[in-house]
């Protein structure tokens, strides 16, 4: 049992510690007349519960500002959308406008919901959870993990399925109406029009002009310096930098690692060795861009933070670079 306002899931939310912080950060972009000491509440996300209170505190703050449950839904646990081919145009800027507000709340989960009206299941983005939904005559819906969990004749089911991966589903108590992921794409691809917004506001990385910058390779002693700089060893330019040169693919080692830990070292260590990235080993969401293109996505924004409530422009006044990782090229292009 999971004893929250609005939701429940039975899986885990992998990234609940960064939402966390982000939410935090940007709480005085909560702005809503609904609640217009915003201050008083924060922060408006519990940092000592678990993951379901934290994302069950999300979504009552968004809709108790005043937040359509879909909207609010999908901006925090939105489909793969970067790279899924043959999505419709106004769809899909939908979804990239809103990762402009706010990041996902990444699974693997299957999470259901209701706002008092809709009774609601979502997938997230991994689909590893499974949900299958069956309706009879009697116009019962049934929703559950597997097929059988309640009796019923097979003659009497009217429309079946399950929900695929980022898919929502919803029933309406008061029309009666069954909202199929199609009805709800629908719904939210003509709120507002994010595709003229984002053609006329957001600014591309790699259209931007590089100022007649032009990179020289580094060869001989001026590479072997700046390698030293940046503190690249041998072992990691023979053992891993090489590996991928020669044979495109990256050396295979086991998982133990005997060497001290960066902050208690007795030799210089790179900065980067100072960080260790927390993951689930079996069910973390995809952290390789290469091999699981279809479910995520590198691409980054820089631009300012406006209220999460609001509908504007603005969230579009973003500049957008490919990946985080800035090359010397990519690097001018975003001070010009």
């Amino acid at each position: 049992a999971q004893p929250f306002r609005y939701l429940a899931h039975n899986g885990e939310i992998n990234t609940v510690q960064g939402n966390r912080y982000w939410a935090m950060a940007r709480g005085h972009k909560f702005a809503s007349p609904l609640f217009p000491e915003v201050e008083d509440i924060l922060p408006l996300v519990s940092t000592w519960g678990s993951d379901s209170m934290s994302l069950d505190n999300m979504l009552d703050v968004l809709l108790s500002g005043g937040m359509d449950v879909f909207r609010a839904m999908r901006l925090m646990i939105p489909p793969a959308w970067q790279h899924v081919p043959g999505m419709d145009a106004d769809l899909r800027a939908f979804y990239e406008y809103h990762g402009m507000i706010m990041e996902p709340w990444d699974g693997p989960a299957g999470i259901v919901l209701t706002d008092g009206r809709y009774a609601a299941c979502t997938m997230d983005r991994n689909g590893l959870r499974p949900a299958r939904w069956v309706v009879t005559r009697d116009r019962i819906i049934t929703l559950a993990s597997e097929i059988g969990v309640r009796d019923y004749a097979p003659e009497d089911v009217v429309a079946s399925g399950r929900l695929m991966p980022g898919q929502m589903i919803a029933a309406d108590t008061e029309t009666g109406e069954l909202l199929l992921p199609a009805d709800i794409d629908e719904r939210l691809r003509r709120r507002q029009p994010y595709r003229r917004w984002l053609q006329r506001y957001v600014q591309r990385l790699d259209d931007v002009d590089n100022g007649g910058f032009s990179a020289e390779p580094l060869g001989g002693d001026p590479l072997k310096t700046q390698q030293k700089l940046f503190g690249l060893s041998y072992e990691e330019r023979e053992r891993v930098l090489r590996v991928l040169a020669l044979d495109g693919q990256e050396a295979v080692g086991s998982m133990g690692d005997d060497v001290p830990m960066a902050v208690l070292s007795d030799k210089p260590r790179s900065l980067y060795d100072y960080f260790r990235q927390s993951f689930a080993q079996v069910t973390n969401p995809p952290i390789d861009p290469l091999r699981e293109t279809i479910v995520m996505s590198l691409s980054t924004s820089f631009g300012r933070n406006h209220n999460v409530f609001e509908e504007t422009p603005d969230h579009a006044r973003r500049l957008v670079t490919a990946s985080p990782v800035l090359s010397r090229d990519s690097f001018q292009r975003l001070l010009a």
